[in-house]
């Protein structure tokens, strides 16, 4: 068992490495050609247009960034639940009727 949680940890690893180097590139790209377009003649690129079309593409690149954040932490929380057993006894009983309910809450009041 621990074998395939290694060979599944090197590969979700390897998977992270190759994501975070493809988006971190990305991003750099569109840095670079934003920085191209700022400094050239307005006869060639408008400088109102390039935000107008690099913001979108930047605007996925970081979703995309976050979304792998996001998954990554959701996967961690769902691998903690996996390893920590489930008590089916509730601490507390439950009431077994409104007015039951309505009396414990006036206790904790009181």
């Amino acid at each position: 068992m621990d074998l395939l949680q290694t060979a599944d940890q090197a590969l979700r690893g390897w998977i992270l490495k190759i994501t975070i180097g493809t988006l971190a590139s990305i991003v750099l790209i569109v840095v670079l050609v934003l920085m191209v377009g700022v400094f050239l003649p307005n006869e060639q690129v408008d400088n109102k247009d390039i935000f107008a079309i690099i913001g979108p593409a930047f605007n996925t690149v970081i979703g995309a960034f976050v979304g792998l954040l996001g998954g990554m932490q959701i996967a961690k929380l769902g691998e903690d639940k996996k390893d920590k057993p489930v008590d089916p006894t509730p601490e507390s009983p439950l009431p077994e009727t409104v007015q039951d309910a309505v009396e414990e809450i006036d206790d904790h009041i009181a």
